[in-house]
């Protein structure tokens, strides 16, 4: 009686597991595949938020995803997209970039890096810096900023908890 019971428990929590965690986990699957697919499917998740620009949710699945794995280079990729299709949808009626934009610019940058190491997302991580990098400050404009630490203040960005630190210009190097 009590074994068949610990079974129905075990079951029913492995179904709680695939409804709510998004865990793939089939009878081939080792365990370290199961968290992969797990947060691959995050992943995505967090890119249909980012699509529908709820910034905020869309990077709290990746911050969660990066806490338990920050050397996951899709979350990298993921993180530097939701930074870029933000900056572009907040000037995109303008004729450029604004400072807060290019601030938001650098950060999608600093993420596509992150994700170089991983030969899996190089050549992707690489073709996305290529194309954001004249959105990036220059060094006259970093320069002409006279704090060591800085991050957008407009109301649109306000999502946004992460700050560029002056080590971090990449893009320029």
């Amino acid at each position: 009686m009590a074994f068949s019971n610990l079974i129905r428990i075990f079951t029913l929590f492995i179904l709680l597991v695939k409804m709510h965690l998004l865990i793939d986990i089939s009878p081939n699957c080792s365990f370290s595949q199961s968290i992969q697919n797990n947060s691959r499917n995050k992943c995505d998740l967090a890119i249909k938020f980012c699509n529908n620009e709820e910034y905020s949710k869309a990077r709290d699945i990746i911050k969660d995803i990066l806490k338990t794995n920050p050397n996951y280079s899709y979350a990298h990729i993921v993180m530097g997209d939701i930074y870029k299709v933000s900056a572009d949808n907040h000037w995109k009626n303008k004729r450029h970039p604004m400072f807060d934009d290019k601030l938001v610019y650098e950060l999608a940058y600093m993420e596509y890096y992150a994700a170089i190491p991983d030969s899996q997302y190089s050549s992707i991580a690489t073709k996305k810096m290529n194309m954001i990098k004249n959105y990036c400050r220059i060094m006259e404009e970093i320069n002409n900023t006279p704090k060591k630490v800085c991050r957008p203040h407009s109301e649109y960005y306000e999502w946004i908890e992460k700050a560029i630190v002056k080590k971090d210009y990449i893009w320029l190097k």
